[in-house]
């Protein structure tokens, strides 16, 4: 669900300060597209998940929203629950193995 690698891990904050922000947008932003792009080709629904965390521009900090540990790992409880509250709005139910 989220990629948990350095550069995924900074907070937008933290890519403002190094003057990478716009950077890290479009990759994110990319990566979006991509996701939905995919779902869509094969009648699949995709949340918006980024929109969740981010806001709908996707500049928002998720961490100011509480889904960021405060070692910047993520998902929390809270994240979790915001994920599964996009699935659900699409129809989807818990299906536990």
């Amino acid at each position: 669900m989220t990629l948990n690698t350095a550069f995924t891990t900074l907070l937008h904050s933290e890519w403002k300060k190094l003057g990478k922000h716009e950077e890290y947008k479009r990759y994110w932003d990319a990566i979006s597209v991509t996701i939905q792009e995919g779902a869509a080709a094969h009648k699949i629904p995709g949340a918006e998940v980024c929109a969740a965390f981010n806001g709908s521009s996707h500049d928002e900090e998720p961490g100011d929203k509480g889904y960021i540990q405060p070692n910047g790992a993520h998902p929390n409880e809270a994240e979790a629950r915001v994920i599964a509250k996009a699935f659900r709005h699409l129809g989807y139910v818990l299906s536990v193995p």
